[in-house]
């Protein structure tokens, strides 16, 4: 069935389209549900994966890659199979890969190197899960992790699935929060609410005017020194060390 979902998409050439470019990519991913959560999820999964020698990427509901965060020489290996920021992986237009494969499933997934559709990017194997709004079965968008054939592991879907639960938690923490606002006691002399919304969605139509989202977390300009392999939590290292 994958197959047939790559079905049109070159076997030879990684070339994803990026459908969108830099001018609106900050504007875009300011306003997506998940820009709330993103420091979150790079706090618990991308320092990791950049420890290990792998990117994270976080998706939103089409497959468009709105975060990718890695060290800047996997960043460049990345871009070689157009791995980048504003390219759309889903199935149809990057063939069978683990972002675009769990959007489709709905699922956690791991694809293993060589079960890629397109060659290019067999060398690199990939974990993702969806992130669902809370209290309903729409899917917001997908965490991923993608770097050497060390990612095929239980430990990195395992981690992968806890940072989407701990995605789609904070998420119902933040619209409890912001409910709780409407439902408070209005104090005298402050104007009256008329037309309270009957509930709140987070992936509603406008931006979310959470103030400094557009920006990148707080990355250091330089990754900390490798830790012990055996680190608990961390990702399996690349086998060639690097």
């Amino acid at each position: 069935m994958a197959e047939i979902r790559s079905r049109g998409v070159d076997v030879d050439a990684s070339r994803p389209p990026i459908t969108l470019e830099r001018d609106l990519l900050a504007e875009y991913r300011a306003e997506h549900p998940l820009a709330t959560v993103f420091p979150l999820i790079y706090d618990v999964l991308g320092r990791a994966a950049e420890d290990c020698d792998s990117v994270m990427a976080v998706t939103d509901e089409r497959g468009q890659l709105l975060w990718v965060r890695g060290k800047s020489w996997v960043l460049r290996q990345a871009e070689s199979i157009r791995f980048i920021e504003g390219a759309q992986w889903d199935e149809r237009h990057a063939g069978t890969n683990a972002p675009g494969t769990a959007l489709r499933l709905d699922a956690p997934v791991t694809i293993k190197s060589a079960e890629h559709f397109v060659r290019p990017v067999q060398r690199w194997s990939c974990a993702a899960a969806p992130v669902h709004e809370p209290g309903s079965d729409t899917i917001l968008g997908v965490i991923d992790i993608t770097g050497g054939p060390a990612v095929d592991s239980p430990q990195t879907i395992a981690m992968v699935r806890a940072a989407a639960r701990m995605a789609e938690a904070e998420l119902a923490r933040n619209a409890a929060v912001a409910a709780a606002r409407y439902t408070e006691p209005r104090r005298a002399g402050t104007p009256s609410r008329q037309h309270l919304p009957p509930e709140i969605s987070i992936s509603g139509p406008g931006p979310l005017g959470v103030r400094g989202l557009d920006r990148q977390p707080d990355v250091p300009a330089e990754p900390a020194a490798q830790r012990d392999h055996g680190h608990p939590g961390r990702l399996p290292r690349r086998p060639d060390g690097r």
